[in-house]
Parts: C-alpha cells; structure tokens; sequence
C-alpha cells in the first residue's frame, strides 16, 4: 500500500489582492482613457506611444494606427507644426511646457483647438524616456474669443474711425476722444485729453445753453440729439449733428457722437438761396417776396411807420431784348437789378418777379411822400444807359405804382395788385414816373 501526502496553501487573500489589483488597474485605466481630456505619451523622435481613447476619438484614428507610426506634428496644422518644432527642442532640454495652444486636425479633415501641458520621464541617468503629455479641449473656448476678438475690432472700427468724432466726457471734461476729433477739430494727438469741453464751444452762451438743455435729458435716461455750431483748433465755425447718451455708473461719464455737417448746411443753405432768389439776379423771388411783405406789415403795424409797396416795369425792355437778343436784355436785367439795390435804402428790399417787374418794399417810412426820393434815385439810376458790349448801349425807363399801408389797409395780395395797377396807370400817363395808387378812388 503506497501513501500519499499532499500539502496546500491557502491563496484566498493573494486572489482578492490580485482581483482588487486588477479592478483598480482597470478602472485607472479606464480614467485614463474617457478621462474629459486627452493624455499621450510620446518618444524623443515625437512618435506616439501611448494615447487615450478621448484624444483617439479627437482624431478619428484607431490605436493601431497611431501607436509607433504617427508623429505628434501630424495632426497640427503649418503653423502649429513650426511651433512643436521651436518647442519640442525646448521641452527635450528642460523637461516641461505648459498651455501650448494648438489647433488639432482629425482625419475626416475636422478641427479643435487645444491646449497642450507636458513633462519629460527621464531615466536615473536624466535620459529622456518618454513624455507624459495631456490635452484639452479648448474650442468653445477659442471661439468665444474670436467672437470677442472680431466684436472688439468691429466695435473699435466703429468708434476708432475717421469720419465720427467721439468724445467721453466726465462732468463736461474730456477724458477720452478718437481718431476722427483730429480730423474735424483738428486738434493733435492728446491734446483734448484732460481738457474741459467749452474748448469746443465758440463762446459761453453757447456752451451754457448746451449744458442746460442737454444734461436734465441725460440725466432722465434719454438721448440728447441737436445741431449747432462749434469751433475748431483754428478758430474756424463748424456745424455738426451731436448726440450724447449717459454712461452706466456715478451718472457723471457720457458718451457723445458729433458728424461734421458743415457741407451739408452749405448745401442746405445754397438750396433755400436757390428757392428763394432769382437765379439771374440773384433778387428775392416771388415765394420770399410774400414772406417778408407779411413780416413787413406786421412790422409796420407795431410801429405805427409806413410801408411803401412799389411796382416797378422796365419800359422799352421788349424792344431790347427783340433787338439785341436775349443775352442782351439778361445783362440789362441784371445792371438794373444791381442799380436798384444801390438806389434804396438798407431797410429797403427789392425783389424780381420775373420778366421786368420788380417789387421795391420801403419800410420804416415816417412820412407819406418819404418814398419819392428813394424813387426819384432808382428812376434817375434805371435812366443811364447800359452797356451791352464793347460797343452796343441801350436805354430804358422805369414806371412805378405805389401803394402806402397802412392807409391802403389790405393783406399782402391785395397791396401788391394795388401797386400793380397803379404802375399800369403811370405807363399810361407817359411812362418813366410814379403813381400812387389812391384807397378812395376807384
């Protein structure tokens, strides 16, 4: 009979350790790989040797195919690649880098923008092993800040430019201006900086009257919008549209926008001349004709004067003009125009109609019979020849019909027919000559 021994150990506790051990392992392993960022390892050629499933599904790449056969550099754009390439040397030496910021391009062509940090495993000999590199995915980051970037340059253009004066101003002091005051004030570099306001401003009542109109609407939260005149370095008169807003805070900065429309009045202004004056003789015309006999009346019944409404005709204008040609009878026109202004007193005004008639307005008369000797000068004016040309004169007369307000107590329409048939009533007595026209007559 043959006997047997066995003897056993019991490895219950070695099992667990290693169970544990290798739960551990695995779940290391899987922080590693679905870690929220990407980690890798690479040689000191810059090959991969280890990399996590989150940078792997960042580059559409199986683990196969990048282990021992892709470069770092090859998933970096041209501009990311001359960067590794400055960098990598530096890492090498000095073992570590931190927040490198790439653009990482996968292999369906898609990109993202992360954020590099890495430090070198070195033997005991300071041989470099490997490197111990994580990413992050910055993206969203990256593009709110383009977004940023592009407002900033867009909101810059807006206020930096050349055509917009904009001032900030603390309690009426500029505090900041941009490049586009140069232009319009024309004032240098910082020279505005730190100055008060009224530098602006032709004169205190003017700079008062702004301030009292448009701060009471600032502070009530509103917009203050106007045109007026303001002054550049030069003492030069500008116009210009301003607009002014209060800034968040202590209620005492203000934004304030000014556009140079000096032109733009010019303009105005030359097309109100325009529809208001004769464009040949440069007279007020029929439409401010009617304005300013309707002011006069007005004037005149304030004053207790008198107001002489004249209605003048060029007599023999006609035969001028078919004799010598319209270009003659222009010029005529015009020296008859010139001679009446001279003739007539400084409140006076003389107006064309059209053709030759003219309105004289005599204001301010203290007498009845103060007008003939303003008439007798335009008549005595009107009766010199005019010059045509180097060798050709013509000569006219002037018949006039007059009517005195307020004795002839009617509107504007009513005393301008009164002169006119009264200046029909002296060409036929003769032509060259005065007639009153009478309230009481028929």
């Amino acid at each position: 009979m043959i006997e047997t021994q066995s003897v056993g150990r019991d490895i219950t506790e070695r099992k667990e350790l290693e169970e544990q051990l290798a739960a551990s392992t695995k779940e290391i392993e899987d922080l590693y790989n679905h870690a929220p960022c990407g980690y890798h390892s690479v040689g000191s050629d810059g090959i991969y040797l280890r990399i996590n499933a989150t940078e792997l599904s960042w580059l559409g790449y199986q683990r196969e195919e990048i282990i021992g056969k892709k470069h770092l550099s090859d998933f970096y754009t041209p501009e990311g690649k001359r960067q590794l390439n400055e960098q990598f040397p530096i890492f090498l030496r000095e073992g570590e880098v931190k927040n490198l910021e790439y653009e990482l391009i996968g292999k369906d062509g898609g990109s993202r923008y992360v954020s590099l940090s890495a430090t070198a495993i070195k033997d005991a000999d300071g041989n470099f092993l490997r490197s111990r590199g994580v990413m992050y995915d910055i993206t969203e980051r990256k593009q709110i800040e383009e977004k940023l970037h592009k407002l900033a340059q867009e909101q810059n253009a807006m206020l930096d430019n050349d055509l917009i004066a904009i001032f900030k101003i603390r309690d009426r002091t500029i505090v900041w201006k941009n490049r586009a005051t140069a232009q319009i004030f024309g004032y240098g570099q910082g020279e505005l900086i730190g100055k008060p306001t009224r530098a602006l401003y032709p004169d205190d009542q003017s700079y008062q009257a702004l301030g009292e109109s448009a701060y009471p609407v600032l502070k009530a939260n509103g917009t203050y919008r106007a045109q007026l005149e303001l002054v550049r370095k030069n003492g030069e008169k500008i116009w210009v549209d301003i607009s002014g807003a209060l800034l968040p805070g202590d209620g005492h900065d203000s934004l304030w926008m000014m556009l140079d429309i000096t032109e733009i009045k010019k303009q105005q202004e030359q097309i109100q001349h325009i529809a208001h004056h004769d464009i040949l003789t440069d007279l007020p015309n029929r439409l401010l004709l009617a304005d300013w006999l309707d002011q006069a009346i007005a004037q005149s019944g304030r004053s207790g004067h008198l107001l002489a409404v004249c209605y003048l005709d060029l007599d023999g204008f006609k035969q001028v003009n078919d004799h010598f040609g319209h270009t003659a009878g222009d010029m005529l026109l015009k020296e008859a125009a010139h001679r009446m202004q001279a003739s007539v007193r400084s409140n006076d005004t003389v107006c064309r109609l059209g053709g030759d008639e003219f309105v004289l307005l005599l204001t301010d008369l203290k007498e009845a019979d103060e007008h003939q000797m303003v008439l007798e000068r335009v008549i005595a004016e009107i009766n010199k020849p005019v010059r045509l040309n180097g060798h050709d004169e013509a000569k006219v007369t002037a018949s006039i019909g007059i009517t005195i307000f307020p004795s002839d107590d009617g509107n504007s329409d009513s005393l301008l027919r009164h002169a006119d048939w009264a200046m029909y009533q002296a060409k036929k007595l003769g032509r060259n000559r005065v007639h009153l026209y009478h309230p009481d007559l028929p």
